[in-house]
C-alpha cells in the first residue's frame, strides 16, 4: 500500500515538473517568437506605413512641384542674361584707371569737379576682389544728386560706400563731396594690378 502511495505521490511529482517544463517552454518559444519574428515584423510594418506615407506626400504635392518647376524653367533665361550682363561690369583685374574714366565722363555731365582721386588696397575674398576709392570733388546740389543717381547705370559694376557733403566757404551755391567706392574683379589678381597694394579680406 505504501509502495503504491509512493509511486503515485512519484508520478504527480512528475507530472508537476513536465507540466513547468512545458510551461517553460510555451513560455520560452513565445519570448523567442516575439523577439526574432513578430518585433522585426512589427518595425517593417511601421517602416512601410512611413515610405507609404512619405510617397502619399509626394504625390499629393506633385503637381505644386510641377508648376514651381515649370514657373523657375521659365526665369532661368533672364536670370542667366542678367548674370552675363553683371559678370561685364566685373573685369579680371582692378583697372582703377578705367574706372576713373568713367567717373570723370560722368563728372562732366554732372557738372562735377574732381579734385582728388585715391585708390586704397585690394580686399581678396573667397569670391572675388574689391578695391576701394575714394574720391573728392565740387559741384552744386544738383549735380551731386544727378552724378549719384546716374553711378549705378556706369558699365563698371561699384557701390558708394561713403558720402560726405558739405557747404563750401568760397560760394554758398558750391558744395564739397568726399565719396568712397567700392569696385569688383575677379578673385585671381593679374600682372595689371600689381602697382595696386594688397591684403587679405
Amino acid at each position: 500500500m505504501m509502495i503504491r502511495s509512493f509511486q503515485q505521490s512519484t508520478l504527480t511529482q512528475s507530472g508537476r515538473l513536465l507540466h513547468a517544463g512545458g510551461a517553460m517552454i510555451t513560455l520560452t518559444g513565445l519570448a523567442l517568437f516575439v523577439i526574432f519574428i513578430y518585433r522585426p515584423m512589427q518595425l517593417e510594418h511601421q517602416r512601410i506605413e512611413e515610405q507609404t506615407a512619405d510617397c502619399t506626400l509626394i504625390l499629393n504635392s506633385a503637381d505644386r512641384i510641377r508648376y514651381e518647376n515649370i514657373r523657375l524653367n521659365s526665369r532661368l533665361p533672364d536670370v542667366e542674361r542678367r548674370l552675363g550682363i553683371m559678370m561685364q561690369r566685373i573685369p579680371n583685374s582692378p583697372r582703377e584707371s578705367d574706372f576713373l574714366g568713367q567717373l570723370t565722363r560722368l563728372a562732366e555731365r554732372t557738372q562735377l569737379n574732381i579734385r582728388d582721386y585715391r585708390p586704397g588696397v585690394i580686399v581678396r575674398k573667397d569670391t572675388h576682389s574689391e578695391l576701394e576709392i575714394k574720391l573728392s570733388s565740387v559741384g552744386s546740389y544738383a549735380g551731386i544728386c544727378q552724378f549719384l543717381d546716374e553711378v549705378a547705370r556706369i558699365p563698371r559694376l561699384c557701390r558708394v560706400s561713403g558720402l560726405e557733403i558739405r557747404a563750401s566757404n568760397t560760394s554758398g551755391e558750391a558744395y564739397l563731396i568726399d565719396m568712397t567706392f567700392r569696385i569688383y574683379f575677379a578673385a585671381v589678381l593679374t600682372p595689371e594690378s600689381s602697382n595696386v597694394r594688397q591684403r587679405n579680406g
